[in-house]
């Protein structure tokens, strides 16, 4: 899950909209979008996406 917090509502907007063409998308190389929560009372929207094993991308950066 990703949390996504912005004071902006054209911030939080974009990421929703972000969100929806992540969804609509169909590859094996990209992560795939689940659902989409939004709360209003504290500015948040949570992404759901498909869970992959294996170690966090910035970590191998971390290690370059």
């Amino acid at each position: 899950m990703k949390i996504v917090r912005a004071d902006d509502q054209e911030k939080i907007e974009a990421h929703i909209r972000e969100f929806d063409i992540l969804k609509s998308l169909d590859h094996k190389n990209l992560v795939r979008g689940i659902q989409v929560f939004r709360n209003d009372f504290k500015n948040e929207v949570f992404q759901v996406m498909e869970y992959i094993e294996g170690e966090d991308i910035l970590e191998d950066v971390a290690c370059a």
